[in-house]
């Protein structure tokens, strides 16, 4: 059973993780490589956090599409590929879930 140290040792590196995504997806010049890094922090996060990663999945997507949303409006980081970006932050739901569902099942085995 995670203790609650470890499970705000999560959530702050959810946060970081969330950052990087984003900084990844802003930066990336083609559509591929964004989705891969979600897969591999979401995994982590499910990994690390197999009983509580649902809260984590969500706050997690919610950080990506809330900053692609005001990266667009106050232009904080240009993105390489808009089309790209785009599709990245709104595919992320989906591979953040799955991947974050993997990651638990793979600690409880």
């Amino acid at each position: 059973m995670p203790t609650v140290n470890n499970y705000k040792r999560n959530l702050i590196l959810i946060f970081v993780m969330s950052f990087l995504a984003i900084i990844i997806i802003n930066l990336s010049p083609i559509v591929y490589v964004a989705p891969m890094f979600i897969l591999a922090f979401s995994f982590v996060g499910g990994f690390l956090e197999p009983h509580k990663g649902w809260q984590l999945a969500l706050l997690q997507i919610t950080l990506i599409i809330g900053a692609y949303w005001l990266n667009d409006i106050f232009k904080i980081i240009t993105p390489a590929n808009k089309e790209a970006a785009f599709f990245a932050t709104h595919t992320s739901p989906l591979a953040t879930l799955s991947a974050s569902f993997m990651g638990a099942l793979i600690k409880k085995m």
